[in-house]
């Protein structure tokens, strides 16, 4: 999942508990209201650190895959190098015979 794509659906998450939050100070007393808000806040608080994981494991996951492809590119060369040196030995060993 790309990082846009996250942000993209807690945006709509914030947008949803803001509009719940605007509905609960307009439509109940003030005293049930404070309880209604913090409720709420603390929804927003733990959709923000749930986003905040999900980018953070986004990024680790990117960078195992770009360290994967590395290592995958390091194996490549020296596949190349060890046929590379088998090959001449070849042509010299029929050089030289």
């Amino acid at each position: 999942m790309q990082e846009s794509s996250i942000q993209f659906q807690h945006f709509w998450i914030d947008l949803i508990l803001g509009l719940i939050m605007i509905y609960i100070l307009i439509d109940t007393p003030l005293e049930q209201a404070l309880v209604g808000i913090a409720v709420v806040a603390s929804f927003v608080f733990f959709s923000r650190a749930i986003q905040r994981s999900r980018r953070a494991s986004l990024r680790r996951a990117e960078a195992r895959l770009r360290k994967e492809e590395a290592e995958a590119a390091r194996r490549a060369a020296i596949l190349a190098k060890q046929e590379a040196m088998r090959r001449a030995q070849e042509e010299a060993s029929r050089k030289y015979l």
